[in-house]
């Protein structure tokens, strides 16, 4: 029969009994009390591992979190780079569209300047003050600048007047004539012969006529010859 001894006073004690009978102290089985200690233990050892656990993982998600954040920086600072690049692009290429379109606008208003002009043949325009009268084709073109085409006839440089005398297309009801002009105009049209085709803009001024405006000559003022 297996037997303990009492913790307290060492007096053997017969298995199954729950107090010493000599001082009376409350007897725990070695069992009982090994199984507590192992429990203990490991309830022990499975708190340590929880907590190496929740340490390492503590570690584990603060490594990430910088790793994380430095990416994240290394992200920004690239994207704040390519950003930067297509600001200066875009800057740049809006200053090339605003030069070409400067440059366009330009060209565009030197033609515009250059082709401020209707073109016109001059039987068409003559023929017009013919078939309307005289104040219909002023309504319709007095002061207009016009671009046409006519055949040198005379011109007369007197003390009053500087006009070149010019004939119109054949079938022409007038002929022309311009009486102001601009630069060296007039010198070069005076240096034509007669019949030579003068192409010149000019601005359409009075129709001095007779016969109930059925004859005589439609003026330009500020005539330019056309190279």
């Amino acid at each position: 029969m297996k037997t303990n001894k009492c913790p307290k006073c060492g007096t053997e004690i017969t298995k199954g009994l729950k107090y010493c009978p000599k001082c009376g102290m409350q007897i725990l089985e070695t069992d009982k009390m090994n199984s507590s200690k192992r429990n203990e233990t490991i309830r022990m050892l499975i708190i340590c591992f929880v907590c190496i656990l929740i340490v390492m993982l503590f570690v584990i998600a603060s490594a990430m979190s910088i790793g994380n954040k430095q990416r994240d920086s290394s992200k920004s600072t690239q994207e704040t780079s390519e950003t930067t690049s297509e600001v200066k692009d875009d800057t740049t290429s809006t200053t090339q569209t605003t030069q070409s379109t400067q440059s366009t606008s330009s060209t565009t208003t030197k033609k515009e300047i250059k082709n401020s002009y209707e073109e016109i043949d001059a039987k068409t325009l003559t023929d017009y003050y013919y078939n309307y009268g005289y104040r219909q084709g002023n309504i319709k073109y007095f002061g207009k600048v016009i671009k046409t085409t006519a055949y040198f006839d005379y011109s007369d440089s007197g003390w009053l007047y500087t006009i070149v005398y010019m004939n119109g297309p054949s079938g022409s009801h007038y002929s022309v004539s311009c009486g102001s002009f601009k630069g060296d105009a007039f010198k070069k049209m005076s240096e034509k012969n007669k019949g030579d085709e003068i192409i010149f803009i000019g601005k359409v001024d009075e129709l001095v006529s007779s016969d109930n405006y059925k004859s005589g000559i439609l003026g330009f003022n500020d005539c330019e010859i056309v190279k």
